[in-house]
């Protein structure tokens, strides 16, 4: 092998051509002279070997990068190929040899696999703790310790460290610049909805926790996002199925009990139980159950319109409690001029357009009272152009206030983000439907109708509730994030992370 190329008046090259390029390089070093050979094939492309003229090169290696040549180097390589091939294929049998034998000890290691899992974070912990130890100013005989506790632990601190004869325990104030970490907590009910906080990121210390406030609209929007309450009774027993099997934080199959809860409640009110199931089915206690639920709800294939308009209310809704949210936040902290006028003034102001649009509709508002509330935006907007910008001077902060009183548009378009909600919830039904007519005419084949019927639309209604509750949740989550959290809170707190043992193979119950 080391002797190819080793030509004075020509040059030797070997590599490899795809398939579809064969017959034309065949054909296109004819016309330079040069000798061409196959030699064999391997995954659509062949290995070759051209033989050109010195003064031919060139032209010939522009015309082999066209047709994608790829060139193969040879020169470490010493013997004849059947030596090479007898002495790779050795290597390759030691190397299958080795790995069988790195297989053999995996598995006889395996036996004592919960063992080493045991000893993994025993020792894990160990080495936390020595190195937090290492990072503590220390002395011969003393060691000093510093972090935070939270308020209503620090006495069970204190009941700790007195047990031991040589030791004290100190409060430090911090300083006025120090980062406090911070840890949020919050009543049973609404604790699954923490997973949603902290996927975002924690809040500053002086911030308001958001979780209780998102809490019901997260439930209540992803209940619309699905509207079918056959698939949220199935969603409840797997979610009751994983809160028990799982181990350590639940917070989150929590989450997805109250979401399916919700599902099951949104989707009876609007009258899908697996679609168009029970019409099909045609069985008269369901039907009748089902039209007397409906009667407290409304059919969105039907009245496509209240479901706009409900998605479009409570999007509403949820953009005035985080302006109010906002507003009480600052008035806590005793800042009144930023809570009334970056605040208040918008509440009042897009109260006062809602009412006005709901007087031209004559829904609610009497017309002569619309033009009255019309008249009265006029007082927050001037509130919002002096005052809403505190920095600067004179014609900046003026700037700055007619800019944020022109992204008063803005909310139009936060409100109609609301919209994904009937948009998913009539997609999610309309699949349904399908896939139960799907099943209807599957069930006409004959012989296996009734299995195809079955598997049609148990595999269906697994993808449509899957691809669905996915759905269901990316968007809510993001009107969350993108529309409700801008209007009253900002991230970047740092996390509370006590001292403490961390379990990532194994978990010990307190029971």
């Amino acid at each position: 092998m080391e002797e190819i190329g080793g030509l004075q008046q020509a040059t030797c090259l070997l590599g490899l051509i795809p398939s579809q390029h064969l017959e034309q390089t065949a054909e296109q070093l004819k016309e330079f002279g040069a000798a061409f050979q196959p030699l064999g094939t391997a995954a659509n492309r062949h290995a070759c070997i051209i033989i050109a003229l010195n003064e031919n090169i060139a032209d010939v290696q522009k015309m082999l990068r066209s047709v994608e040549f790829e060139p193969v180097n040879f020169e470490r390589m010493t013997g004849t190929v059947a030596e090479l091939t007898d002495r790779y294929q050795k290597e390759l049998d030691q190397a299958k040899k080795q790995l069988q034998d790195h297989y053999d000890k995996a598995s006889s290691l395996s036996e004592n696999l919960l063992n080493l899992q045991i000893l993994h974070d025993h020792y894990t912990n160990l080495l936390n703790r020595e190195e937090t130890r290492g990072t503590a100013p220390a002395t011969e005989h003393t060691v000093i310790l510093e972090g935070w506790v939270k308020k209503r632990e620090y006495p069970l601190l204190e009941k700790i460290v007195s047990n031991f004869q040589a030791s004290s325990l100190t409060k430090i104030e911090p300083a006025e610049d120090e980062e406090i970490p911070v840890e949020i907590e919050n009543k049973s009910g609404i604790r699954p909805f923490e997973v949603i906080t902290r996927l975002y990121g924690m809040p500053q210390r002086i911030e308001v926790d958001p979780t209780v406030f998102l809490a019901p609209f997260f439930a209540l929007f992803f209940g619309l996002c699905l509207t079918d309450a056959g698939y949220g009774l199935i969603m409840v027993a797997l979610s009751i199925y994983l809160l028990r099997k799982l181990q350590g934080d639940k917070k989150f199959a929590a989450l997805m009990v109250i979401c399916s809860l919700s599902t099951i409640l949104c989707g009876a009110l609007t009258g899908g139980w697996f679609g168009d199931a029970v019409q099909i089915l045609g069985i008269s206690p369901l039907s009748k159950a089902r039209d007397a639920i409906l009667r407290f709800g409304f059919d969105p294939a039907q009245n496509p319109e209240i479901f706009f308009r409900l998605a479009l209310g409570i999007g509403y809704i949820q953009l005035l409690s985080g302006i109010l949210v906002a507003f009480f936040y600052k008035l806590r902290q005793k800042r009144f001029v930023e809570a009334t006028c970056a605040h208040l003034t918008w509440f009042v102001m897009l109260n006062c357009f809602a009412a006005y649009f709901f007087s031209t509709k004559q829904l609610f508002v009497p017309e002569e009272y619309g033009r009255f509330f019309l008249k009265l935006a006029i007082i927050p907007a001037f509130l919002i152009v002096l005052f809403s910008h505190n920095e600067g001077g004179i014609l900046g902060r003026l700037g700055m206030g007619v800019f944020n009183l022109f992204s008063a548009i803005f909310y139009i378009g936060d409100i109609l983000s609301y919209v994904r909600l009937m948009a998913l919830g009539m997609v999610t039904a309309g699949l349904a439907v399908a896939i139960n007519q799907f099943g209807v005419m599957a069930s006409d084949v004959k012989y296996v109708g009734p299995v195809l019927a079955a598997l049609v639309l148990v595999g269906g209604h697994a993808f449509n509730m899957g691809i669905s509750a996915l759905g269901a949740f990316v968007h809510t989550l993001r009107l969350q994030y993108v529309e409700f959290f801008p209007k009253f809170f900002e991230d970047g707190g740092r996390l509370f992370q006590p001292f403490t043992k961390k379990y990532n193979h194994i978990y010990i119950s307190k029971n």
